[in-house]
């Protein structure tokens, strides 16, 4: 292409410059062209020999294979993608995109226009994410992987000299038997409980989880240790106050929220204390060997297992609350990989639940609020229940709904009558 066409075609804002770029570019085709004709040249000396002919047949076939190969870039033949020499960005020939002097204008246009427009712009740190999963592939939970444990602490259950407690297992609708043994079996592969022959048991109850419309059914085996509790020597250990977790969030900008996966199976129970966690079902006896939901105490081990574990980090990099762990920062990406590496190589052995894990969001939701740049706001779903609950005809519903909305001192806001 003559140096003419190549300055007119560019289009910058600098003649000078444009015609160097020509001028520069011409001297690389003058090169190519030197190098291509030696090549044709040493080919034709092969002939002279034995098997001289066969290559220039073999080289001619690999030129009209060569152009067979279409770019993705630019729909042209003979090249591919990669050594595309049209511009992604503006659509000319002769230098990349990441050279584009309209992409270069364009950022720094954007540049200029301030913060508030840059918080609705994707974010570069999202790229990295995925390296961070790679990187620490170990600390996520994969399906049908066998659930680990922790060494850092063990749970313990203290009833002192009580005698051991035992109920009758409950009733299990015969259209749940079937889960309720998937229930169980699958515990007993995860090495979570065994057969028992304990004293004490308590009774199982099949909960269904929730659950979005068009996906199936699952449940959650839990174990009514009402009676059990009741006995329990009492562990004081304080789970964050909410609202003040919620309140350090208010000047932070990106979030990463992180889940366990199935947190407290991941805690082992003290060998001593395993045949009080007995429970029964309809066909058999089983005991803990990891530290079971419902337990008195399991949320203060829990909680101090996740002080000890993010000692150093927690209200400057992170927060925990029981499972949910929640890391924050400034707009700055950078910052935020770095704190999210801190998270990730806590030697603990625990294990994240990588469904339930959302990295480098403007807006998330946590502990029932939406939290952003912008202020802390109430989870719209979690209040559709009150605003949609149906008008109390009876003191029976009434009760219910001032259960259901757990307002202090709702009876006097509503001006109730005292006998309700």
């Amino acid at each position: 292409m003559p140096v003419q066409q190549r300055v007119m075609s560019s289009n910058p804002d600098a003649f000078e410059e444009a015609v160097k770029k020509a001028l520069l570019e011409e001297q690389i085709e003058d090169r190519l062209k030197k190098k291509t004709m030696q090549r044709g040249i040493v080919a034709e000396e092969k002939t002279e020999f034995g098997h001289g002919q066969q290559q220039v047949q073999k080289r001619s076939y690999q030129s009209q294979q060569y152009r067979q190969i279409t770019c993705f870039g630019c729909g042209a033949r003979g090249h591919f993608k990669s050594q595309c020499r049209v511009c992604f960005t503006c659509g000319k020939p002769g230098h990349y995109s990441r050279d584009c002097f309209s992409r270069n204008r364009q950022q720094n246009t954007a540049r200029g226009q301030g913060r508030n427009e840059n918080r609705n712009a994707p974010l570069n740190g999202k790229r990295a994410v995925p390296q961070s999963h790679a990187e620490y592939y170990d600390i996520f939970r994969v399906p049908d992987q066998r659930l680990t444990s922790t060494t850092e602490v063990k749970h313990r259950i203290i009833t002192e000299d009580v005698p051991p407690i035992a109920k009758r297992p409950y009733r299990v609708p015969y259209h749940r038997k079937d889960i309720l043994d998937k229930e169980i079996q699958n515990l007993l592969d995860n090495d979570i409980i065994q057969e028992s022959t304990s004293p004490w048991s308590a009774p199982v109850i099949l909960v269904e989880k929730k659950r979005h419309p068009g996906e199936e059914s699952e449940f959650r085996l839990c174990i009514d240790y009402r009676e059990l509790n009741k006995v329990t020597k009492l562990d004081f250990f304080p789970l964050p106050l909410l609202q003040h977790t919620i309140d350090q969030l208010t000047d932070s900008c990106l979030f990463s929220i992180m889940d366990m996966a199935s947190g407290y199976f991941q805690v082992e129970l003290h060998p001593d204390d395993r045949e009080i966690s007995a429970f029964s079902t309809p066909t058999g006896h089983y005991e803990f060997k990891r530290m079971a939901m419902g337990l008195r105490n399991a949320p203060s081990t829990w909680q101090r297992l996740m002080y000890t574990t993010f000692s150093g980090m927690v209200g400057l990099e992170c927060l925990v609350y029981l499972d949910d762990v929640i890391v924050f920062s400034s707009w700055d990406c950078t910052e935020h990989l770095k704190r999210l590496r801190n998270v990730f190589e806590r030697k603990t052995n625990l294990k994240f639940k990588p469904t339930k894990c959302n990295f480098m969001l403007k807006e998330a939701k946590y502990l029932g609020h939406i939290i952003s740049a912008e202020g802390v706001k109430r989870d719209p779903e979690k209040t559709k229940a009150v605003e949609q609950y149906p008008i109390p005809k009876n003191q029976k519903k009434v009760r219910a709904f001032l259960g259901l909305v757990f307002t202090e001192n709702s009876s006097i806001i509503l001006q109730l009558k005292p006998n309700l």
